[in-house]
């Protein structure tokens, strides 16, 4: 299986195995992609835009027990590029899934949160994993990242405190925009159905950014990507597809 569809595969995964897993269950290793995407679509079909009203709700009760989220996917988008509409959040967590039984205390003493699945871990080639799981508050989706992978270690340690608008002007951590532009770069699958989604938020982020901090983000996706894929005969197209990027920001920049 290619590694170029990990990271689709790891969200897709996620949702397939909502139905099936409680959350005390063992950890799992997901594999089939083909299964997972299928199940992904069943599930996510019919879901409403997540409640902003949820976002800081929960955010506000992680950040009071000292867990101190950040937040990464569309909503820390849209501090950087051009607003729109999200069926979940993505919450970066400095907790590794040793640790995670201070989440754990949190959600069994509320009735309006529950783990929507066990962890689940992917395992690359080049020793990296990356563990996350789905958790249900009130009727919104959170997927939750642990910080056991270098990409989500560094997204945590230099994120920023940014005002966002989506979140009635609330000021919370979001990722920075190049750890932003490297997990979108790496899950970009032609014929997926978030490719095109995804290369427009790309596009978008790049052309709003600063020159300067544009070649930066350009260089560190590169590196990231080889780290990724290191190994991998996938990698050139990868690397190809962010070179691609790049090359159509700066024309519509010019």
């Amino acid at each position: 299986m290619s590694m170029s569809s990990r990271f689709e595969e790891f969200y897709g995964a996620c949702n397939m195995l909502l139905q099936f897993f409680q959350p005390d269950a063992e950890n799992k290793i997901i594999t089939n992609e083909q299964d997972a995407n299928k199940k992904r679509t069943l599930l996510t079909q019919d879901k409403k835009p997540i409640n902003p009203g949820d976002v800081i709700s929960l955010y506000k009760i992680l950040d009071g027990a000292g867990i101190y989220p950040v937040i990464g996917g569309s909503i820390s988008g849209m501090t950087y590029s051009i607003p729109r509409a999200t069926k979940d959040c993505d919450l970066n967590i400095n907790l590794t899934v040793g640790s995670r039984s201070i989440l754990d205390a949190i959600i069994k003493g509320r009735s309006d949160m529950r783990w929507g699945s066990n962890i689940l871990t992917m395992k690359f080639p080049n020793g990296n994993e990356h563990n996350m799981s789905y958790l249900k508050y009130n009727e919104s989706d959170f997927y939750i990242f642990f910080n056991d992978n270098f990409a989500t270690r560094y997204a945590i340690k230099n994120c920023r405190v940014m005002e966002v608008e989506f979140l009635d002007r609330m000021q919370v951590r979001v990722i920075p925009p190049e750890s932003l532009c490297f997990f979108k770069a790496s899950t970009l699958t032609p014929g997926k159905k978030r490719y095109l989604k995804d290369l427009m938020d790309l596009q978008n982020i790049l052309t709003s950014l600063p020159k300067e901090e544009v070649e930066f983000v350009y260089s560190f996706v590169k590196e990231d990507l080889g780290k990724l894929f290191r190994g991998d005969e996938r990698l050139h197209k990868q690397l190809q597809q962010w070179e691609d990027v790049y090359k159509n920001a700066n024309t519509v920049d010019e």
